[in-house]
C-alpha cells in the first residue's frame, strides 16, 4: 500500500490532524492528534481507490486530492462536519504523484509513464471549494515526484536521483517547456520522492526512499 501524508495545524479537529491517502482503498484515514500525544483515527469516504497527493485549506475547510483512479483533482468540503465532493477538474494528466498549493493556484506533478506517452509535466490549475480550471500546462526535463510550492516559487523532486529543482517566479511563467532556475544536488541522498519547506524557519525536510530493492534503508534528510 502507499499512502500520501499532510500533518497540519488546526483547531478544527485538534491539537494537530494528518490526512493520509491510500492507493488502494477508497478512503482517507484522519489522525487526529491532542497535545498530550494521544490520537483518534477517523475516516472520509472518497471516490477514489487509487489516490496520491493531497492538500487541506483549513481557512476553507476544503480538501484538494490527486484521484488516480479518474485522472483528475477532487475538491471535499466541509471536511470538519460533513465532508462532500463540491468539484472535480478535468482529466489533463496520467500517473499524477503529487500537489502543491500556492493561494487559489494547484500544481499537479505528472511522472512520465507510458499512459501518457512518456511525459513529465506540471500542470497548473485555478480552485476554489466548487471550481478547479485548468490553467496551462508545463513540459520539464526532469523525472517528477514530489513538489512544494513556496509562494510564487515551486520546488521539484528530480526523481530517480538526489537532486531539487528549484522553478523560481513558476506561476508567472507562460504556458510550454520550463526549465529549472537552479539544481541542487543534496549530499548523501540516494534517492528522494518527498519534501516539504517550512518558510518560517527555512528548513527543507526531504525523504530518502534508498535503493529500491531495500525495505530498510530509507530516511529523512
Amino acid at each position: 500500500m502507499g499512502f500520501a501524508f499532510l500533518l497540519f495545524t488546526s483547531n478544527l479537529f485538534s491539537q494537530s490532524s494528518l490526512f493520509v491517502s491510500s492507493n488502494t482503498e477508497n478512503k482517507i484515514q484522519v489522525l487526529n492528534i491532542a497535545a498530550d500525544g494521544s490520537t483518534i483515527e477517523s475516516e472520509i469516504a472518497i471516490n477514489a481507490t487509487d489516490a496520491d497527493g493531497i492538500y487541506y485549506d483549513t481557512a476553507a475547510d476544503v480538501l484538494y486530492q490527486l484521484n488516480r483512479t479518474d485522472n483528475v483533482i477532487n475538491a471535499y468540503s466541509n471536511v470538519s462536519s460533513n465532508p462532500t465532493l463540491t468539484a472535480t477538474s478535468t482529466s489533463d494528466f496520467s500517473n499524477g504523484r503529487e500537489i502543491a498549493v500556492s493561494g487559489n493556484k494547484l500544481v499537479v506533478a505528472q511522472d512520465a509513464a507510458a499512459s501518457n506517452n512518456d511525459m513529465n509535466r506540471l500542470l497548473v490549475y485555478t480552485i476554489s471549494p466548487t471550481s478547479i480550471t485548468l490553467d496551462k500546462i508545463h513540459d520539464v526535463s526532469i523525472n517528477l515526484w514530489g513538489i512544494h510550492a513556496n509562494g510564487n516559487q515551486l520546488i521539484a523532486i528530480v526523481d530517480n536521483s538526489s537532486d531539487v529543482a528549484i522553478y523560481d517566479n513558476f506561476f508567472n511563467q507562460p504556458a510550454g517547456m520550463l526549465l529549472p532556475s537552479a539544481m541542487i544536488m543534496i549530499e548523501d541522498m540516494v534517492r528522494t520522492h518527498g519534501l516539504t519547506y517550512d518558510a518560517e524557519t527555512d528548513v527543507m525536510y526531504l525523504t530518502d526512499v534508498g535503493e529500491a530493492s531495500s525495505a530498510t534503508d530509507g530516511a529523512i534528510i
